[in-house]
Parts: structure tokens; C-alpha cells; sequence
């Protein structure tokens, strides 16, 4: 189950290498986001259903309690049994179907691969560069390793604002 969800996207599938990275930071990641699309809109519509459910259950919460002011206790089960074992059951079946997918869409497709396809990237960049570009990047530091986990901590952030 885990690799299903590990393996959406490939952080070393072949792309077009030949092109100097964006300077600008939405460029920058929506270049280096793409093939992760698919699992962003899916990663966003399961928050959203996970939100949806959550609020759902704090309204039916409010739909027991009329239902227990209104009708007789000996009559609850009779008149809205079958409502109840419903309830009951997307309790304890749906709603952790929608809050595993959506963590394991968060934490297994997006957060596993998104620092992996940066660095790989960053560093396919580098293999190209000449050595006078070295010379004048040591004066630096070396910053690439620290870019991939910079751009998921940005992503994961934004997702995580639910």
C-alpha cells in the first residue's frame, strides 16, 4: 500500500535539462512541481474532503442530540435506528478511508519525493556547469543540498494550511 502511493511520482524521471533554472520562486517551483500535478490536486481534493467530513460530523452531532430531545428513548432505535447504524458506520469505515489517503498522498507521494527530484535536478545542473563556475560558487558554500528540503518544507506548508 505504502509503495502504490510512494511510486506516483518518479523524482528521477528524464526532463528537459538543458535549461537554466528560474531565478524567480514561482517559476522556480512550478518547473521543478509538474510532474507532482496530479497528486497536488489530488493531495488538495482529499483535504478538502477530510475537511468536508470533520464539519459534517460536528452537524450530525448537533442532529443526535435533536433527535434524542424530540423523540421518546424508548422509541429511538425504532424510529431512527437504521439513520444511526448508518452514521455509524462511515464513522468507523469512510472517514478513515479519506484521512489515511489523504495523509498518505501528503506524506508518501509529495514529502517523499518532492526534496529527491530537487536535488537530483540541482545536481544534474551542476554537472553541466564549467569549472570557473565552481571556483566562483566556493566563495559561497554549497547550497544545493539544503535547496530540495527548502522547496518541500515551502509545499508541505502550504498544504498543511487546511
Amino acid at each position: 500500500m505504502f509503495r502504490y502511493f510512494e511510486r506516483m511520482v518518479d523524482p528521477y524521471q528524464p526532463y528537459r535539462d538543458s535549461v537554466t533554472p528560474s531565478r524567480a520562486l514561482w517559476r522556480f517551483l512550478a518547473d521543478h512541481l509538474l510532474p507532482f500535478r496530479s497528486v497536488l490536486i489530488a493531495t488538495c481534493l482529499f483535504t478538502v474532503a477530510v475537511g468536508i467530513v470533520e464539519i459534517g460530523l460536528i452537524y450530525y452531532v448537533g442532529r443526535v442530540v435533536d433527535l434524542f430531545e424530540t423523540t421518546p428513548p424508548a422509541d429511538v432505535l425504532s424510529a431512527h435506528g437504521l439513520e444511526l447504524v448508518l452514521i455509524a458506520l462511515f464513522i468507523l469505515l469512510i472517514r478513515p478511508i479519506v484521512q489515511i489517503v489523504d495523509a498518505m498522498l501528503l506524506n508518501n507521494a509529495l514529502m517523499m519525493n518532492i526534496a529527491p527530484l530537487v536535488r537530483y535536478r540541482a545536481y544534474r545542473h551542476t554537472l553541466r556547469q564549467s569549472v570557473g563556475w565552481f571556483q566562483e560558487d566556493f566563495a559561497e558554500g554549497n547550497r544545493e543540498p539544503r535547496v530540495g528540503r527548502r522547496q518541500q518544507d515551502h509545499r508541505t506548508d502550504q498544504v498543511d494550511q487546511r
